[in-house]
């Protein structure tokens, strides 16, 4: 696991502290870049952005997060996290959040800012934070407490499941800000891009590869191809893609071997020294192993002549493939 996987070097600048070390700032450490449910390579979402050296938002907080984030960083990183954004009510993107209010709770005496849709923010209710519904940054920032190290802080409405919301922010280490959640691409989440005069990072969810496009529009999510477009409309520095369909065991198809993005990985630590190395020398790194790994995961497949392939890119595929194997 980690982005370290491909590469035995200690010197390999894509990995992250050893255990026990804090977190490097300003940087972003992905604790989880699938979708839906873990897998052997991917975590549910969660995203550690680190500021400065005392400052960090987390971006949504899925099961297993706070063990992510253990495992590669002291306790004390727990306590560095001012604000925790979810951006829908998706159990995934949220269910690891009252393990972490506790756990956070234990090295912080300060209060947490959570900002969260209405239905997340009745399940907190007893827990040790200050809860804030997304819809109340639809206007901006204001004089929101807790806020004070953020230039600006911006809800986007997008279209996903009810109250799925986009965020966009400014602060001190990596500048301008945006994260999807999970959407389709919108037009919006561009436009406050355009309007802020173009954006350093786009972090932006990327589903489903290109050629299941109908599949990513019948579930409200985004494929590759419309993240980086997302991310040309925003005036986007550097575009990450990440909560990828776990029906991807290794890597996703990106145009050009990544040279236009970052594929995120679990456990990478970008920073702004390394973030443009990530784009395509990273994804060169990773291709090969995961294409000697995957190879028996389909040979071991065998249902009679039918493209195992194919199968798996259907509803209820891998239910059909258990049926066919022995």
């Amino acid at each position: 696991r980690g982005s370290g996987s491909a590469d035995d070097d200690d010197s390999n600048p894509w990995s992250p502290p050893p255990t026990a070390a804090p977190i490097p700032a300003p940087s972003i450490l992905f604790l989880g870049t699938g979708s839906s449910q873990p897998s052997p390579h991917r975590n549910v979402s969660s995203t550690l952005v680190s500021l400065d050296a005392s400052t960090s938002l987390l971006l949504d907080c899925g099961e297993g997060t706070v063990a992510q984030l253990l495992a590669v960083a002291d306790a004390a990183a727990l306590g560095k996290v001012k604000i925790v954004w979810i951006s829908h009510p998706h159990a995934d993107h949220c269910m690891g959040l009252r393990d972490f209010l506790r756990r956070r709770a234990t090295v912080a005496d300060d209060v947490v800012t959570v900002v969260c849709p209405k239905g997340v923010g009745w399940w907190l209710e007893g827990e040790d934070c200050r809860v804030i519904g997304c819809e109340r940054f639809v206007d901006g920032k204001g004089e929101a407490e807790g806020m004070e190290f953020l230039t600006r802080f911006k809800s986007v409405k997008v279209k996903h499941c009810l109250d799925s919301y986009a965020l966009a922010f400014e602060g001190p280490g990596w500048g301008k800000f945006l994260y999807s959640g999970d959407c389709r691409p919108s037009a919006d989440l561009a436009a406050v891009g355009k309007a802020w005069g173009g954006v350093d990072v786009l972090l932006h969810e990327a589903t489903f590869e290109d050629e299941l496009a109908a599949e990513a529009k019948a579930k409200k999510h985004s494929t590759v191809k419309e993240a980086m477009t997302i991310g040309k409309e925003a005036g986007a520095k550097h575009t990450v893609l990440t909560h990828f369909s776990q029906r991807y065991p290794g890597l996703p198809a990106v145009e050009d071997e990544g040279e236009g993005c970052v594929v995120a990985w679990d456990w990478m630590l970008v920073t702004p020294e390394n973030i443009d190395g990530a784009k395509g020398e990273l994804y060169k790194k990773l291709k090969p192993y995961f294409a000697e790994e995957a190879e028996p995961l389909e040979d071991d497949l065998k249902v009679g002549d039918e493209d195992v392939r194919k199968i798996l890119e259907e509803p209820g595929g891998f239910t059909q493939l258990a049926k066919g194997c022995k």
